[in-house]
């Protein structure tokens, strides 16, 4: 079940990435910022990850949401489903 959540989540991560792709190449082309790493290296991949979360938090502020609750509230879900997985898995 959690293979299927991260890929959800890889999924969400890889429209992020193309919808924003000309926007961050340009601005990565003139800052110096921009590799041609993909999306699956560790640095490029924690970069567009964080940005993703920083830019819900915005998302989660302009509509009146506590950003820390969600955050919260994501990684509460997060520990839950990794115990339940393990527990799954030991009991096999």
């Amino acid at each position: 079940m959690n293979e299927r959540r991260a890929r959800w989540a890889e999924i969400g991560i890889e429209t992020y990435t193309q919808s924003v792709s000309a926007a961050l190449e340009r601005f990565g082309i003139g800052t110096g910022q921009l590799s041609q790493n993909s999306l699956s290296e560790g640095e490029v991949f924690e970069e567009v990850a964080s940005d993703f979360v920083g830019n819900l938090a915005h998302l989660a502020r302009r509509r009146g949401h506590n950003v820390h609750g969600i955050i919260e509230r994501g990684l509460f879900h997060f520990q839950a489903e990794c115990a339940e997985e393990q527990s799954e898995w030991g009991s096999m």
